[in-house]
């Protein structure tokens, strides 16, 4: 929404999603993903919606990808994060 782009710091055009909780010990949380983050892009793809970033997340672990980059806005600083994924 408008209101959170701006408490978050983004610009009114922004994409991506908020990440609204990190389970502690998780794979997310290894990889350095925090709570407030917004994740922009999954590899190198641009995210819209929760689900989004989730079937790309899924997609990348189906090809059986060790990680997969997360280009993530974290208080107005844009960083690449490599999310460790688990294969079945």
């Amino acid at each position: 929404t408008p209101d959170a782009r701006s408490q978050l710091g983004l610009s009114p055009n922004a994409d991506g999603v908020v990440v609204s909780k990190v389970t502690p010990n998780s794979h997310a949380a290894e990889s350095g993903v925090q709570a407030g983050d917004v994740i922009v892009r999954v590899g190198s793809d641009v995210v819209k919606s929760p689900a989004d970033a989730v079937a790309k997340i899924h997609a990348a672990q189906k090809d059986k990808k060790e990680a997969v980059p997360l280009l993530v806005s974290r208080d107005g600083t844009t960083y690449y994060l490599a999310l460790q994924l688990v294969n079945s």
